[in-house]
């Protein structure tokens, strides 16, 4: 029975540790008129081109890319259909970011 306990409390303590080192990448994205855009795309790459996190902002324009690696410089790509897709970088993120993102 203890050495289930002690078993449990150990994942608890090595989730908890992994979940510290992970960072996300919260907001909203708007066109120039301030009008929220649905089922736009967001992908941030790490700047080896490797893909970081991905989402499609809901019906309100919110997205949430999850799992990122803190200490990290990550482009955030965003498009949508008939307006220019948007690079913006974000450099040596530390904390959950809130970013807004007009198009």
């Amino acid at each position: 029975m203890k050495k289930n306990i002690l078993i449990a409390i150990l994942c608890l303590f090595v989730f908890a540790f992994a979940k510290a080192q992970s960072v996300k990448i919260t907001g909203v994205v708007a066109d120039s008129l301030g009008n929220t855009l649905g089922m736009a795309n967001v992908i941030a790459y790490q700047q080896d081109k490797n893909l970081g996190a991905f989402g499609i902002t809901n019906d309100q324009g919110k997205y949430q890319l999850l799992n990122l690696k803190k200490d990290s410089t990550y482009i955030l790509k965003v498009s949508f259909l008939g307006l220019k897709t948007i690079e913006d970088t974000v450099k040596n993120i530390q904390t959950d970011l809130v970013k807004i993102i007009s198009c």
